[in-house]
């Protein structure tokens, strides 16, 4: 038997087709209650019909739980913009300059392999790109650095790596005007940290 009820378990676009198949005019228009409406006033046409089943929802999969960032690491993420840290297809988390330069070794020579396809060398490629990325941090700041900003030797060494983040702005994308102004406040630091000269009577 047609029900209101099996009706409107079913979509506006399948009551209009049931409706045509029918053959009665004068539907186009109508809304979903409207056309329900229509349907009972000759539910034996429509006795086919049957309840539109569920299809229960697939629940999402669990999101693993983000991990806090170490003050390195948000050292790295600011010297290389898109650079990924400890991630499935991450390097080794190494700060070994050592290992760095044979990782980079080995991907050049599995380069060489001329059976990989497109998207294995792709693959290479990237991890290259970002060994010789992390070999040029680990050649130009201070692996697990955090500064102390009451100490004159730690602010030389803070300062350093800002210059050479500016020198090198245009080929990693950085932000000049930001380093430009945090090396001028560094700078200032390093000014008040230094020794007062005494005065001369």
């Amino acid at each position: 038997m047609t029900t209101k009820e099996i009706l409107n378990t079913h979509s506006v676009e399948t009551l209009r087709k049931e409706i045509s198949k029918a053959n009665i005019k004068g539907y186009s228009k109508m809304k979903k209650k409207e056309l329900i409406e229509l349907m009972l006033k000759t539910p034996q046409r429509f006795s086919h019909i049957k309840p539109k089943e569920k299809k229960p929802r697939a629940k999402p999969a669990p999101k693993p739980a983000s991990r806090p960032q170490s003050a390195y690491e948000r050292q790295l993420r600011s010297l290389i913009p898109g650079i990924v840290i400890n991630g499935d297809r991450d390097l080794p988390d190494t700060d070994s300059l050592k290992d760095m330069n044979k990782l980079k070794k080995k991907f050049e020579k599995e380069l060489k392999d001329e059976s990989l396809d497109f998207y294995q060398k792709r693959e290479l490629n990237r991890k290259l790109k970002n060994t010789e990325k992390r070999i040029i941090i680990i050649k130009n700041t201070f692996p697990k650095f955090i500064p102390d900003e009451n100490s004159l030797k730690d602010m030389k060494k803070w300062l350093k790596i800002f210059k050479w983040k500016l020198e090198n702005a245009d080929k990693y994308d950085y932000n000049k005007k930001e380093t430009k102004d945090t090396i001028k406040n560094i700078e200032e630091r390093i000014e008040e940290l230094k020794p007062k000269k005494p005065n001369k009577k």
